[in-house]
């Protein structure tokens, strides 16, 4: 009898694994160049008295990341992982990814496009979902604007 219970818990425990796998999201790491344009300091002083954003983020090549509140601060005030899920260059020399980026729990969702000089980064996110090229404006209510430093 303890041997039939076993074994039912087995198949349970292995049938319950197989679905909650297909219902996780798998994304592969790329391996970027030594260059590339997405890592480094990006600063937009603006947002230094807005709540829902910080003024600098470092964008680390290993897939961490630091926000800071004041853009002159040295010690971040949040740290996150992400990941590049997808790099392309559009027909004007911008370069484009999709991030995913994990802190606390919590996930978003985001389009980044830097300009073709480097200069700057811009950013929308949402919780669900990837956005789209086209939602990628000032006028989006999660839109963000970087400087690099």
């Amino acid at each position: 009898m303890k041997a039939r219970v076993l074994v039912a818990c087995l198949l349970s425990f292995a049938i319950l694994a197989g679905v909650s796998g297909f219902a996780q999201e798998t994304y592969k790491f790329r391996v970027p160049g030594d260059r590339e344009p997405f890592y480094g300091t990006w600063v937009n002083k603006d947002y230094a008295n807005l709540r829902h954003t910080f003024p600098k983020f470092v964008y680390h090549d290993w897939g961490y990341a630091e926000g800071f509140k004041l853009a002159g601060d040295e010690t971040a005030a949040v740290k996150f992982t992400f990941i590049l899920v997808e790099k392309w260059t559009d027909s004007k020399g911008n370069t484009w990814y999709k991030e995913l980026e994990q802190a606390k729990g919590a996930k978003n969702y985001l389009l980044c496009r830097i300009s073709k000089d480097g200069t700057t980064l811009e950013q929308i996110y949402r919780s669900t979902g990837f956005p789209m090229e086209s939602d990628l404006s000032p006028k989006h209510p999660n839109y963000w604007i970087f400087r690099r430093q």
